[in-house]
């Protein structure tokens, strides 16, 4: 085997080594982007669920308040 010879295998395996090594990060890349993707969607999900939960409260509370008001009035018209 010549030094030629050689030089080429060693530069086989690094270009071998080189495309491992990108493959590796682009699936890393595309894992990191698969994650981003994951987050922003949970992210946008659970703001809407919290608004969704606001929402339901102020109705409550409206709610509670014309109830009190409605007690008051049947109260009134009772002693009556």
């Amino acid at each position: 085997m010549s030094i030629y010879n050689a030089g080429c295998f060693y530069f086989e395996d690094g270009v071998q080594v080189w495309r491992a090594h990108s493959l590796s990060l682009s699936l890393s890349f595309l894992q990191i982007a698969l994650y981003t993707n994951v987050l922003n969607r949970k992210h946008t999900e659970l703001v809407s669920m919290m608004e969704r939960l606001e929402g339901g409260l102020e109705k409550l509370k409206s709610t509670a308040a014309q109830v009190d008001d409605l007690k008051e009035k049947l109260a009134a018209q009772e002693v009556r």
